[in-house]
């Protein structure tokens, strides 16, 4: 079945449509002092998961800055309009769109540049949400912003016939170089990782290994986020071995949850990990004893089990021969608490993520005509468990910024 555009929208879910009320304070330096929200979301015709996406908006309204006084009452209706569902960043996306544009008119207002107001009260690891809850996660936000600020800027259009596909109205435009004004915004924003306000994130993985092979069994439903590939990159990583197979997803299996969020990285993710560690001491614990050391002073690297000191260097494939170990793991997150729905105060969420985007646009001012030149975007990722071939490596490295033109 194949619908419409139109029909989409009609009989699928969608993203909450929210009315959003705002007043920002801040002193004359543009230290941020208070926010005022009233946040009112269409949860259509049944507000199933309106809930979920509410408790986002209350708790990220004023976004990732620090703010002394916060004060936010939010709404989430039924209405005659088609159901809201599950989006990326369901709650969050809403109130990012306008507590930036709120910065942009506090900055214009206090004549600071919007890169400046927003370093000035950037959010930090510690720092607490309006919900009462602190940012254990790290919160690189200052420096996320610094990364795309850091990138350099594209070349301004020229005035030259070969050159009029730079200008807002394309290469059929009628615009005037003249009449062409460059703007360049800076927004950042955050998200929630994982599910919140005491839902149970668990997942279960069993890692066995067979002579040279390796299997994985979890029931991680892999909807194209490449959960597959990743677990094979954990084992491989863990226990060295090349062939790692991902056995098919069976109902004898616990069940790992929704692949929503990005959570089968982390908490499947971490499953595969912890029964791939369990299978990796079960190999190196012989090994050990034999040559008198802690097993911790062994490693596993480039297919090769080392000893600190050098005296033991032996191929993996060697160490498993006539061997059958296997272990299961369960991976749970710390657990989180529903929002009072009186205070609004509490320890609903996992964790959080980060992000900071530079656009560049040029504007025909006669025509009205806009351009998109650039997209700068530096993400807060943690470990990049699967990088990219142009990566600097898979451990964590300082927030750098990526251009799309």
């Amino acid at each position: 079945m194949a619908l419409t555009r139109e029909e989409s929208f009609l009989t699928h879910a969608h993203r909450h449509p929210a009315l959003l009320r705002y007043r920002h304070h801040a002193d004359v330096e543009g230290h941020l002092v208070k926010v005022e929200a009233q946040l009112l979301l269409d949860g259509g015709a049944y507000a199933e998961v309106s809930s979920e996406a509410l408790a986002a908006a209350a708790a990220m309204a004023a976004g990732p800055y620090v703010v002394p006084n916060v004060f936010v009452d939010a709404w989430a209706v039924r209405t005659n309009n088609p159901p809201a569902g599950r989006m990326r960043g369901e709650g969050a996306l809403q109130t990012c769109f306008a507590y930036e544009t709120q910065l942009d008119q506090l900055a214009a207002a206090l004549d600071l540049e919007p890169l400046e107001i927003r370093r000035r009260n950037a959010m930090s690891t510690g720092d607490l949400l309006p919900t009462g809850q602190a940012v254990t996660c790290p919160a690189p936000v200052r420096e996320l912003l610094d990364a795309v600020a850091a990138e350099p800027l594209p070349p301004l259009p020229v005035d030259q016939p070969d050159e009029e596909w730079l200008l807002p109205g394309g290469p059929g435009g009628a615009g005037d170089p003249a009449a062409v004004r460059r703007g360049i915004g800076y927004a950042v924003g955050m998200v929630h990782m994982l599910g919140a306000e005491g839902t149970d994130e668990v997942s279960t993985a069993s890692v066995r290994v067979t002579g040279s092979q390796a299997s994985v069994m979890c029931t991680a439903v892999d909807t194209g986020t490449g959960f597959s590939t990743l677990a094979r990159q954990i084992v491989q990583d863990v226990l060295g071995v090349t062939d790692v197979y991902i056995a098919p997803v069976d109902t004898d299996q616990p069940a790992a949850g929704p692949s929503a969020r990005g959570r089968q990285t982390w908490v499947s993710g971490g499953a595969v990990e912890r029964a791939a560690l369990m299978v990796r001491h079960q190999l190196l614990q012989p090994l050990a004893v034999q040559f008198g050391m802690s097993p911790e002073l062994l490693t596993i690297s480039d297919g090769k089990i080392t000893s600190y000191d050098g005296v033991l260097g032996m191929p993996v494939l060697q160490a498993l021969e006539d061997k059958d170990l296997w272990a299961t793991a369960q991976c749970r997150p710390h657990p989180t608490e529903p929002l009072d729905p009186e205070t609004g105060q509490g320890d609903a969420f996992v964790g959080l993520a980060f992000c900071a985007m530079r656009a560049v646009v040029d504007v025909d001012v006669e025509l009205g005509t806009v351009r998109v030149v650039e997209l700068a975007v530096a993400q807060d990722v943690g470990r990049a468990l699967n990088p990219s071939r142009s990566s600097p490596g898979s451990r964590p490295a300082p927030p750098r910024a990526w251009a799309w033109r």
